[in-house]
């Protein structure tokens, strides 16, 4: 565990706390965020399985994630165009197309991507016969969804889930957060149609 956590600071060392409390650079997650999903690595780190991110952006908890759990691989999942197929029904009206990545950037995002040994860019739409470039055989220990709509969340989960091992987690960012409605939805929706299981916020 401890060895983990040295691991994980070690990666996110340059992610500096800004004015807003978000971490700055390359990723949008606060120092908040981060600490919890440098928990929950310790937590699935003698948990069998692969790892993923959906929702990347400039890639800064996916490139944390696969420093951290190096020994596996890690799908790293973004249209990087935006976010796509926003459900008003669902979604606040002023998140299709956020966090899109002009050219230069999305060849900025990539180049320090592919530095990691054991990253998968995976370039596209979930959809409900998965993501591309993620193995429908494939089993992991932690995914993190980051994705802000209920088109993302519902997707993740359906593709996701049944494919976590036993003491694995799938880590939803947006859940219970007014700014995401749609992932509250999908999430509270799936969790009442399977009440064995429980959803935690941390």
């Amino acid at each position: 565990m401890t060895e983990l956590v040295r691991v994980f600071a070690e990666a996110t060392r340059d992610f500096q706390a800004a004015p807003d409390d978000k971490a700055r650079g390359d990723t949008a997650l606060c120092i908040h965020d981060l600490s919890a999903i440098q928990f929950v690595c310790t937590v699935v780190s003698a948990v069998p399985g692969d790892t993923a991110e959906v929702g990347v952006w400039r890639g800064g908890g996916s490139k944390a994630i696969a420093a951290t759990l190096r020994d596996r691989t890690h799908y790293a999942c973004d249209t990087f165009t935006g976010l796509p197929n926003c459900d008003l029904t669902h979604d606040t009206e002023d998140a299709n197309g956020a966090f899109a990545l002009d050219v230069a950037t999305k060849e900025e995002v990539f180049r320090e991507l592919g530095r990691a040994p054991n990253l998968v860019i995976c370039e596209g739409l979930f959809g409900e016969d998965g993501h591309p470039g993620v193995p429908d055989d494939a089993r992991f220990a932690l995914v993190h969804v980051d994705g802000d709509t209920y088109w993302t969340a519902k997707h993740a989960l359906d593709f996701f889930w049944p494919r976590i091992n036993d003491g694995g987690i799938l880590l939803f960012h947006d859940y219970m957060w007014h700014g995401t409605p749609g992932v509250t939805t999908a999430v509270g929706a799936w969790l009442a149609a399977n009440p064995d299981y429980t959803g935690y916020r941390i």
